[in-house]
């Protein structure tokens, strides 16, 4: 008899202990499906989102891109038909041709190509070739190789590009520099971008807001960074930018 409350008292045990174990894997299936059921509807509304903001991409090329280009093409082919042409037809061109600009960073900046740091390193490498080169300006552009593998949201991709467009401006158009050094790095979970130049500097007291120096503050701002510039006159100008990346 005691043998058999051993065994019976073993048996429960085990049984327990199946039962425990049955109820421990139920649990942590239920757990699985919820969370794949998560990545899944995740995923899926990833690509819905990419696969609208491709077509809106698209569709600002298409449409407003291409009627922005003819209304410029109009416009110069009436200054030709006209002389110099009108003031009016001047502004209509020198318009059309800085909103098809804007458009075209726009729709850069939308397309789920461009979401890695990469394609907008390539961006800025051609911009910068762009507006220095035919102002004999020299140029170095260094980055990291991590680089490659760090992912931007649209806002933060088009914050940080037209705050290097901004500064690559000034340094073309005010700076009388001879030389322009780029680098972005990656350090510690933040994403760093100095630009420094060695023309003429200004009174950073005295300038203006022409220059788009607060453009650039509150576009750091909006990412959560942190934007620092420095220049004194001769001594040329830097534009510093710290962003995270989580």
């Amino acid at each position: 008899e005691q043998q058999l409350q051993t065994l019976k008292l073993k048996q429960q045990q085990t049984n327990i202990t199946l039962i425990v174990i049955a109820l421990i894997s139920v649990v942590v299936i239920a757990i699985l499906l919820i969370n794949r059921y998560r990545i899944m509807n995740r995923m899926k509304r990833q690509a819905e989102l990419e696969s609208m903001r491709q077509n809106i991409a698209r569709d600002l090329h298409d449409d407003i891109g291409s009627t922005l280009s003819s209304i410029n093409i109009m416009s110069q082919l009436a200054m030709k038909e006209t002389g110099n042409g009108s003031v009016q037809l001047q502004k209509i061109a020198a318009y059309s041709s800085t909103m098809m600009e804007s458009m075209s960073d726009m729709v850069w900046s939308i397309s789920p190509r461009n979401d890695s740091l990469e394609q907008m390193v390539v961006k800025m490498k051609e911009f910068a070739a762009e507006i220095l080169e035919p102002k004999n300006i020299q140029y170095d552009f260094s980055t990291d190789q991590s680089l490659s593998t760090i992912s931007l949201d649209v806002e933060k991709r088009k914050n940080l590009f037209l705050i290097f467009k901004e500064a690559i401006n000034n340094a073309a158009k005010y700076s009388e520099a001879s030389n322009v050094n780029i680098h972005i790095t990656r350090e510690h979970g933040s994403l760093n971008m100095l630009i420094t130049d060695n023309g003429n500097g200004f009174d950073a007291n005295t300038t203006t807001s022409g220059n788009g120096l607060n453009n650039m503050r509150a576009r750091a701002q909006a990412m959560k960074g942190r934007w620092q510039h420095q220049s004194e006159p001769g001594k040329g100008t830097s534009i510093a930018v710290k962003i995270p990346l989580t």
